[in-house]
């Protein structure tokens, strides 16, 4: 299988990945904030600002989070 890659999306500060990942890439975005809403902010401002759908899970409950993001795949 042939997989072309059109797009790479770094989420999270230099912290969560670094520099020298970033550097071995071509042509990342890097999505980050101060903590984890403001990256959720940057995230959804590159993304576009007319989404027909949108998911919501809170940081106070990670399983839900994470059963969700699976449930597309």
């Amino acid at each position: 299988m042939i997989v072309y890659i059109s797009n790479i999306l770094i989420v999270g500060a230099t912290g969560a990945a670094g520099t020298a990942v970033e550097s071995s890439l071509p042509l990342p975005a890097r999505y980050s904030g101060n903590d984890r809403y403001a990256t959720a902010i940057a995230i959804a401002n590159g993304m576009g600002t007319d989404p027909y759908l949108v998911y919501l899970a809170t940081r106070t409950n990670f399983p839900d989070a994470l059963a969700g993001s699976v449930k597309h795949l």
